[in-house]
């Protein structure tokens, strides 16, 4: 509700102004009496309390809102009836900037009408209506490694040909009813006022049945599906299943569907436990744990910084094989196809890109969560960010240039990107030496293990995985004086005294030298007279130089006997 800040009358003096052949007349059927509310800008220079003022000598008007500080305009209800005439009035005023009719906005994100969408709060916790505002998906295909597929309704004319490596046909049907759920997750038709609604309403599902009755199949069969899907169109490769074991076998076959541009997604397992899992844990597989309403994870879902990448919401509604109704269906092989129906989406705003790189801004674009590697996805941020064509702006603040780098420096950094930053890093000769995740980023570095010229530079990664660096040279100066020694041989028998001679230099000043005997300081200077009766029958001696930034520089020890 609008709060009412002034009730005076308003009038042409009022600091209100329209863009020409901005038409507010009423339409003829209006009621007369309708108000109708104008937003009035004011012009430079003008102030509200003027406006108001001005106000009094008008009728018809009267000012509703005084938004001056916050928007520049006031905003005065006035009849329809006298809409035209105050209009007029106001473009004539010098203090009015512009005049128009106060529009309504509405979010952006869609809302299917499915009867089962009230209840599927994982895509909304995901923000998959905000992806929907920019696309429902096209026909990207799909493949769903698993017990088969069945056309029921929320899938109907977009199950494409498939086969089945359990029986070596091409009837890939479901006859267990775990495909049937996962495809309905990735693609169930939304908005259509009937059902529930996957992710991607138009893509097809290419169903390749690697898992039998029981929902198991051996290797063979799976590295057979994954070559099957790719050599068949599929952009994205869902597989909500895991097993114990490694397997060359598998690695070779997903190393061959991401070479033909294919993105292979699979669950992480239901173990509650952080043991890799196969086909997930492989470096190319996107693999997904299953995520709560409130983002911890689900005591079933297996877990691992170093080797579950994402997570997405473990419980979603699903379609029954048998079209016998909708079923609460849970685990890691539920979130794995809220993921692909992403990824799915993502192709369809950008068909030309690799599937390696659906995975990277899937990943990058993520909400962070500690039991992943990455964080629970983000539907609208992954969609949006696919398409982003602007690399991020960084600019390198302290230190200045020309600074000196001695031992612990602060380096900080501006940085700013139109989808979001997922880090900025801070790169030194080529390595990179720390990594801040939230402005204003800044960084303490020891600069002990440089001397001479260094790189150091700040590099800004956004959500997409495009990358700026800014960078500056600078000298770095960790070592002491350089130092030359003449003293009788290390070893030596020595009598009565010892001289001992010491040539010390440095670019910054040298600022003291000191002779230590038997680690005792006993002088300073450059030439040293040692009376060896003081000492025992064996003692050591060396020289140790600062320059004026407090480095320092040892000479090697001698050992004199007597």
């Amino acid at each position: 509700m609008r709060k009412l800040v002034n009730q005076r009358r308003m009038t042409v003096a009022l600091v209100m102004a329209v863009a020409a052949g901005v038409g507010l007349s009423a339409p003829a059927s209006a009621n007369p009496g309708t108000p109708v509310e104008l937003v009035v800008g004011l012009a430079p220079g003008t102030s509200a309390e003027d406006a108001l003022a001005a106000a009094d000598d008008a009728g018809g008007a009267r000012v509703v809102d005084d938004a001056a500080r916050e928007a520049g305009a006031v905003v005065a209800e006035v009849s329809a009836r006298d809409a035209d005439e105050a209009v007029a009035l106001l473009r004539r005023d010098p203090g009015v900037a512009f005049v128009d009719r106060n529009h309504v906005a509405a979010k952006a994100d869609v809302t299917p009408d499915d009867p089962f969408y009230p209840e599927q709060w994982g895509l909304r916790k995901v923000n998959v209506p905000g992806a929907w505002s920019m696309t429902t998906g096209d026909p990207v295909t799909v493949a769903v490694l698993d017990t088969g597929v069945n056309e029921v309704s929320d899938l109907a004319g977009r199950v494409l040909p498939g086969y089945d490596f359990i029986n070596d046909d091409a009837n890939p049907a479901d006859d267990e009813g775990h495909g049937t759920a996962v495809a309905s997750v990735i693609g169930g038709r939304g908005d259509d006022g009937t059902g529930m609604a996957g992710v991607c309403w138009d893509c097809r599902i290419l169903p390749v049945k690697v898992l039998d009755s029981e929902g198991s199949g051996d290797y063979l069969s799976i590295a057979k599906g994954i070559r099957y899907a790719a050599d068949h169109g599929a952009k994205v490769i869902n597989m909500s299943l895991a097993g114990a074991a490694s397997s060359p076998l598998l690695n070779t076959a997903v190393q061959y569907a991401t070479e033909k541009g294919s993105l292979v997604i699979a669950a992480a397992g239901n173990e509650d436990t952080a043991v890799r899992q196969y086909p997930a844990a492989i470096p190319q597989v996107l693999s997904v744990g299953g995520s709560t309403s409130g983002d911890g994870r689900y005591s079933w879902s297996n877990y691992g910084t170093s080797w579950v990448d994402i997570a997405a919401p473990g419980c979603n509604v699903a379609q029954d094989y048998r079209s016998r109704g909708y079923v609460d269906f849970c685990g890691t092989s539920s979130a794995t196809p809220l993921v692909a129906g992403v990824a799915a989406l993502m192709q369809s705003r950008a068909p030309s890109v690799s599937g390696a790189y659906l995975g990277t801004v899937l990943s990058l674009s993520s909400s962070k969560l500690g039991w992943v590697r990455h964080g629970r996805i983000n539907a609208g941020r992954a969609v949006w960010a696919v398409t982003d064509a602007a690399a991020p702006a960084v600019s390198l603040g302290a230190p200045a240039a020309g600074t000196l780098l001695h031992g612990t420096a602060t380096v900080t950094a501006a940085a700013t990107d139109n989808t979001g930053l997922d880090r900025v890093e801070l790169v030194v000769n080529d390595t990179v030496v720390g990594v801040d995740r939230a402005a204003p980023y800044s960084f303490r570095w020891n600069s002990a293990a440089h001397h001479g010229i260094v790189n150091v530079a700040v590099r800004a990664v956004d959500w997409t995985g495009r990358v700026t660096t800014a960078a500056r040279r600078f000298e770095a100066d960790n070592r002491g004086p350089a130092l030359t020694v003449t003293a009788p041989k290390s070893g030596s028998t020595v009598k009565k005294t010892v001289t001992v001679k010491v040539s010390a230099s440095d670019k910054r000043g040298v600022a003291r030298v000191e002779l230590l005997v038997n680690g005792k300081v006993t002088g300073t200077g450059t030439s040293f007279k040692i009376s060896t009766g003081r000492y025992g029958k064996k003692f050591t001696v060396r020289v140790r130089a600062y320059d004026k930034l407090g480095n320092v520089s040892w000479s090697p020890t001698y050992t004199y006997k007597r």
